[in-house]
């Protein structure tokens, strides 16, 4: 079997497994990666992106349903905005 096969069939089944078990974190498959692929970096960065996706689109879901204060959101969002940058600040 081709890696890239491989590799498809071991993603869709670890998206099935987070499915399953209500897992929102990047942990499976940034395990999974960081055994196949032995660059922690890359599984890291993959994992972030699959986080940051699974968010937004959480998200959007819950725009369309009218379930979000989108005037609180965006204040929560100024504010870790500012935090982070705050928080890079101190550590530099």
């Amino acid at each position: 079997m081709p890696i890239k096969q491989a590799f498809l069939i071991l993603g869709i089944g670890v998206g099935a497994f987070k499915a399953l078990i209500g897992v929102e974190e990047g942990s499976p498959s940034c395990s999974c990666n960081n055994h196949i692929l032995w660059v922690f970096e890359q599984a890291v960065g993959t994992s972030l992106f699959v986080i940051f996706l699974d968010a937004l689109s959480e998200t959007l879901a819950y725009i369309k349903q009218k379930r979000i204060n989108i005037k609180i959101r965006l204040m929560f969002t100024a504010l870790t905005i500012l935090s982070a940058i705050l928080g890079v600040y101190m550590l530099c």
